[in-house]
């Protein structure tokens, strides 16, 4: 139910520190049997212990609110690092120059001496008019072009974008 799931996503992102969900899932087994499971963004600059707090709060709330099992998986992202997110902008530009209905999320990055590893998770929809693999090279390809240095680590998450 897409409007479940959207008050899922508003829910989460009702608490100010969370600032992205990813990765749902709702797995609906019949009354009173279901989970629900996600990643929830967080500062990577905010304090361990706090955001485990905030993602066991949420938990809480969300079992109390939906009655249901609650997981929720924290990733930490710099969204505060003007490199990495002005590198984000280009890989979801070059993305998006692929078909608008993909995106990414999980975006990090790791610099060497000689190349710059921009690792990140990709959602193809289901039956995409490219493959997997497809899409993957497409996306290397053009970051190459890009930028000599960057190398691109793709995994494919398939579905509907959130």
């Amino acid at each position: 139910d897409k409007e479940f799931v959207q008050d899922i996503v508003d829910t989460a992102m009702s608490f100010p520190e969370i600032i992205g969900v990813h990765d749902l899932l709702v797995h609906d087994y019949g009354v009173g049997s279901t989970v629900i499971s996600f990643h929830a963004e967080v500062p990577c600059e905010m304090d361990f212990m706090a955001a485990h707090e905030l993602i066991d709060t949420l938990e809480d709330h969300m079992k109390e609110k939906y009655h249901c099992a609650v997981s929720i998986h924290m990733d930490p992202v710099a969204d505060h690092d003007k490199e990495t997110i002005e590198t984000k902008k280009i890989v979801t530009d070059v993305v998006k120059s692929i078909d608008q209905c993909l995106s990414i999320h999980d975006f990090r990055m790791t610099k060497g001496e000689n190349r710059e590893n921009l690792i990140f998770d990709v959602v193809v929809p289901f039956g995409f008019r490219l493959s997997d693999s497809e899409v993957k090279t497409k996306i290397a390809k053009r970051l190459i072009e890009f930028d000599g240095r960057y190398n691109a680590v793709i995994n494919v998450d398939k579905g509907d974008t959130l």
